[in-house]
């Protein structure tokens, strides 16, 4: 029996409602089991007054209200229903009440309006369904009322004197209902808050573990490729070392060699550099030294520091950049962006190409432009670059890399607060923008 109750109560229930709405559809279902129950009681009373057509009308009343009620739960009419099995079971006590009387058999069946009143103040959030409802019971109340004076012996005072106690206590009846029922509302709402605040939380948690978790991938991946790459440099350096000390090769051997070996050095250099500079950002807590910097002079400084390595590859630059440019912002973070910007584009141009550093200011930013007329990259490559997917190419002279520049470049400037992009098109060059907020003091 308990088990078919919570059946009946769950008619219309779904996982999307809320709390406060899955309780009304409960407590609804509940009071139209209980109608149906209610309507056989007056099916049993009907015999024993022996009015059995009332008793059965009754019956089928009660029964087809609760029915219908309930399937319209059931198909989501949730409002719908309520309004309608208010509006019908009182009217359905109504008209019981009166025929009691034409019978001459008065229960006094009219005073169950009096508490089933208070329903509307648990049926409906808005407040205007609540009076409208309430008052629609108070007003059929009133007319059996004097019916009921009509038909008895009633002075005029004790009819009004007991009409008035009566709408005394449906006013208190639905002002304590309606107080209590603000306070549970309100208590639920603030529930709900703290509940959607934690929910917020724990997705941010969550989110801030998986992007934990995917860096933790990326460093274990990168200090793996780091590592191969520095013990393959400084291998390949010992192993020339020793065979020049046991006298394997000859010097004209060793000038073949110089330039590969040249190479080799610079970028193990490099690589020691950019993880130098991350560990210590990571080490210190990312955080920015912000200072007024003189970035046209950190551009003039980079360009001069790559312009031998650019002049073996007979790559040519540029700097666009005229007179003091100043910007809030960490120096030492837009050298190192710089310096892996430069070092990018020299390892993907050709002789006879041109790299072009450019500062645009902006409204509320300024950009840092590096251009080149390099090889480019395909769209496969470019699609990696935008979704920050790890990998590494070998440059036109066939450079090494190990991928760890981009993300330097990418995470300083995330921590700058700004924004980083790439336009490339394959043996058409590429473009790299840096665009950063421009602080007006």
């Amino acid at each position: 029996m308990k088990r078919l109750f919570n059946q009946i109560i769950l008619i219309g229930s779904q996982p999307h409602l809320s709390e406060h709405e899955l309780r009304k559809i409960k407590t609804s279902n509940a009071m139209y089991a209980l109608t149906v129950v209610f309507g056989t009681f007056l099916f049993c009373v009907g015999l024993v007054m022996n009015v059995p057509y009332l008793a059965v009308l009754s019956f089928l009343a009660v029964l087809f209200v609760g029915s219908l009620s309930m399937l319209m739960n059931y198909l989501g009419f949730y409002v719908t229903s309520r309004i309608y099995s208010f509006i019908s079971i009182s009217i359905i006590i109504t008209i019981g009440a009166w025929m009691s009387l034409r019978l001459n058999r008065p229960i006094g069946i009219e005073y169950i309006i009096v508490g089933y009143s208070i329903v509307s103040v648990l049926y409906f959030d808005k407040l205007w369904l609540r009076v409208s409802t309430y008052i629609f019971s108070v007003l059929l109340f009133i007319w059996i009322h004097f019916q009921k004076a009509s038909k008895w012996s009633y002075t005029e005072l004790d009819m009004y004197v007991e009409l008035i106690i009566i709408v005394v206590c449906f006013v208190l009846l639905f002002a304590v209902a309606l107080v209590f029922q603000m306070a549970v509302n309100e208590s639920e709402e603030k529930v709900q808050e703290k509940n959607i605040v934690l929910l917020e939380q724990n997705s941010l948690m969550l989110k801030k573990n998986e992007q934990v978790e995917d860096l933790n991938k990326l460093k274990n991946k990168l200090f793996s490729i780091i590592t191969h790459d520095i013990r393959g440099s400084v291998a390949s350096l010992h192993s020339t070392m020793e065979a020049m000390q046991d006298g394997i090769i000859s010097d004209q051997e060793l000038k073949q060699l110089a330039p590969d070996l040249t190479k080799s050095v610079q970028h193990t250099m490099r690589l020691i550099e950019n993880v130098f500079m991350w560990a210590k950002r990571q080490m210190e807590g990312e955080e920015v030294n912000w200072s007024v910097v003189d970035v046209s002079k950190i551009v003039h400084q980079k360009i001069e520091a790559v312009q031998i390595e650019a002049d073996k590859k007979g790559i040519s630059l540029n700097n666009t950049v005229l007179g003091v440019q100043t910007y809030k912002t960490d120096g030492e973070m837009i050298d190192l962006i710089l310096r892996n910007l430069l070092a990018n584009s020299i390892k993907f141009c050709r002789s006879g190409d041109s790299i072009t550093v450019a500062i645009e200011a902006k409204e509320t930013e300024w950009w840092l432009i590096v251009k080149d007329t390099g090889i480019g990259m395909t769209k496969e490559q470019l699609e990696k670059v935008r979704t920050k997917i790890h990998f590494t190419t070998f440059g036109t002279a066939n450079e090494k890399g190990s991928g760890l520049g981009l993300i330097i470049i990418r995470d300083f400037t995330n921590q700058l607060g700004g924004r980083f992009w790439v336009e490339s098109e394959k043996d058409r060059g590429s473009c790299f923008y840096i665009a950063l907020p421009r602080f007006v003091d």
